[in-house]
């Protein structure tokens, strides 16, 4: 199960990361103590999450790690606690549009055709749309702009700089970085270093320059956390 709150201490299980640093364990904790989903839409966006573990079970792991690095780091961004409490929720749920794109297509070992592209192009609004039904307002529109760029090029609006939300920016820096460290069928996992590499390559372009700057002194201060390449 993927949702009834965001693990304990903002970590995750089976060797991802954890959040929790040495000067700020105990706000942390009390941001995770508190974020089980209300309002009656729990168990929908349950069901949303168990689908995609079915189809695609590297997802679920993924989310995992984007929710534990994304609240990490809005929390050393300053955020205020139920902030970061809602952008560890949108690291859970960034990828829910996904369930509308085509088994084959995830599973894909080699490059994606234009089409096949678009078809994952769309899946932030998917997700976004499925958010809003659920009434998760702030989590749809930060799920909607996590790929857009500073640079005005991502998706799927090009939106740029500081039109797109922080939480939305911070989402993208995790989202990536937890992408080029794990193991998948087209390609194997990069280290810390090539991909820290990678984000400050990218800085004020695909990625906002103090989120990436942020992120990296967190990731330090934690001692590197490997991402767990096995599922």
């Amino acid at each position: 199960m993927l949702l009834p709150a965001v693990r304990k201490s903002l970590g995750t299980e089976r060797g991802h990361m954890s959040v929790k640093t040495q000067d700020a364990s105990t706000e942390t904790d009390e941001i995770s103590e508190t974020h089980a989903l209300t309002g009656g839409y729990e168990r929908p966006l349950l069901e949303l999450t168990r689908v995609l573990e079915e189809r695609y079970s590297d997802l679920a792991h993924h989310g995992r790690s984007v929710s534990g690095y994304a609240a990490m780091t809005a929390h050393e961004l300053g955020l205020e606690p139920r902030l970061v409490e809602r952008v560890a929720l949108a690291g859970e749920l960034h990828d829910v549009g996904k369930v509308g794109v085509q088994d084959e297509i995830l599973r894909k070992p080699g490059k994606l055709s234009k089409g096949e592209w678009q078809q994952i192009k769309c899946h932030p609004q998917v997700g976004s749309d499925l958010l809003y039904s659920c009434n998760l307002d702030d989590v749809a529109l930060w799920v909607l702009s996590h790929h857009e760029r500073p640079d005005g090029e991502g998706y799927p609006h090009g939106l740029a700089a500081e039109e797109i939300p922080v939480e939305s920016r911070i989402l993208a820096v995790a989202d990536a970085y937890d992408a080029m460290r794990a193991e998948r069928v087209y390609k194997a996992p990069m280290t810390h270093e090539e991909a820290a590499t990678e984000l400050l390559t990218e800085a004020d372009a695909q990625f906002d320059g103090r989120v990436v700057e942020t992120f990296l002194e967190a990731l330090s201060r934690l001692g590197r956390p490997v991402r767990a390449a096995q599922r």
